[in-house]
């Protein structure tokens, strides 16, 4: 029994993502696979949730043709966590974690759900063979990170499948 959310500011822009999105689900330890979500200028907004060196989006701000460090945005690969903005899951594994905490008042949620999914040693996977163009994100509030901090905060910086930092880094100017 799969689920699918797609938040009300994506647009889906190929026309056999769900299949794709399925196809990952056959392994019995991946409980959620989610596209590459691009904002409304085509750069990527997520490839996955990363905890190193603390709780960001995977690739943000880096254009899609970006292979990122050894290739790893060009595949499809586990992550810590993946945006629920546009995902597919296994049900059993919501109800096993006792899905969406209410505690958060943003996407921040995400994050939470990654965490309780790794406790369970359930997996996710992000494709980018599928991208999304998602045009919401907000950014979490001062007391969404204190919550996910006092919760989760021994993850921050041990994030298994990012051990590196993937945010974006701009050059300061000279």
């Amino acid at each position: 029994e799969y689920v699918a959310f797609i938040d009300q500011h994506c647009e889906l822009i190929n026309t056999d993502w769900i299949e794709t999105l399925l196809g990952y689900l056959d392994q019995s330890s991946v409980a959620l696979v989610a596209p590459q979500l691009l904002d409304e200028y085509g750069v990527v907004y997520s490839a996955g949730l990363g905890l190193t060196p603390e709780p960001h989006h995977i690739a943000r701000g880096r254009l899609p043709t970006d292979y990122g460090p050894v290739g790893m945005f060009a595949i499809a690969r586990e992550c810590f966590g993946v945006s629920t903005a546009c995902v597919v899951a296994k049900a059993t594994a919501l109800r096993m974690v006792g899905g969406f905490s209410p505690e958060y008042s943003g996407r921040t949620f995400d994050f939470d759900l990654a965490c309780k999914l790794h406790q369970q040693q359930l997996h996710a996977i992000v494709t980018p063979l599928v991208a999304v163009r998602y045009l919401g994100g907000d950014a979490p509030t001062t007391d969404d990170l204190a919550t996910f901090k006092r919760r989760w905060g021994r993850y921050a910086g041990r994030d298994p499948y990012t051990r590196i930092d993937t945010r974006m880094v701009i050059p300061a100017a000279s």
